[in-house]
């Protein structure tokens, strides 16, 4: 079994490390018993990284690391999302198998991406977790499938909240962004709520 760990390299830091650490050496330790704590900015090399380039470094890995790759970054361009629905659908762990996302994303049809809905409430999308402003405070959903590095940080800052969010609930909020390691809310456009396609 293979999982992933991506991170954003901005002005050559690393960003979010302590949280892509710990995500990373807890996957290990559950996984593969691995006791040793390893720190990704020593295999992560940032020779050739330009200051004034945004880099997506891509690490594949079991009990050690597979394989590091850095390359420049460029966001998916995302308009409209479509509501898909699976109800048995679990990915706690940044895993390399990503063939339930494929089968999920042939049922978006027009729209760019999905919100995965599971049970009645709203998880995530293929690629993020997902925030909602009701003009006033951003939130997120608490049944997320995937507990992301960027989504952490957040709710530790105080700059998100947890909260239930059903489909019946998407009417209270007027945007969403999409939040990931790549993503940051300052870097994320915010889409109106009425360009979620139900």
């Amino acid at each position: 079994m293979l999982f992933l760990e991506t991170l954003r390299i901005s002005r050559k830091i690393i960003c979010n490390l302590n949280y892509h650490n710990q995500r990373f050496n807890e996957t290990r330790a559950k996984f593969f018993g691995s006791p040793d704590t390893i720190n990704l900015s020593d295999i992560i090399p940032l020779t050739g990284v330009q200051d004034d380039k945004g880099y997506k470094c891509h690490i594949e890995y079991g009990e050690r690391v597979q394989k590091v790759e850095i390359f420049p970054y460029k966001p998916k361009k995302v308009i409209s999302l479509k509501l898909v629905e699976d109800n048995a659908i679990e990915y706690p762990y940044k895993s390399i198998d990503r063939k339930i996302f494929y089968q999920l994303l042939k049922q978006k049809g027009e729209c760019d991406e999905i919100i995965i809905v599971k049970n009645g409430r709203i998880t995530d999308t293929s690629i993020s977790n997902l925030i909602f402003s009701d003009g006033s405070r951003w939130y997120t959903p608490d049944t997320p499938l995937l507990n992301g590095t960027q989504r952490r940080r957040l709710i530790d800052e105080g700059l998100i909240y947890p909260v239930k969010i059903t489909t019946a609930d998407l009417n209270k909020y007027i945007s969403l962004k999409m939040i990931n390691a790549m993503l940051p809310p300052d870097l994320s456009p915010e889409l109106p709520i009425n360009n979620i396609i139900l």
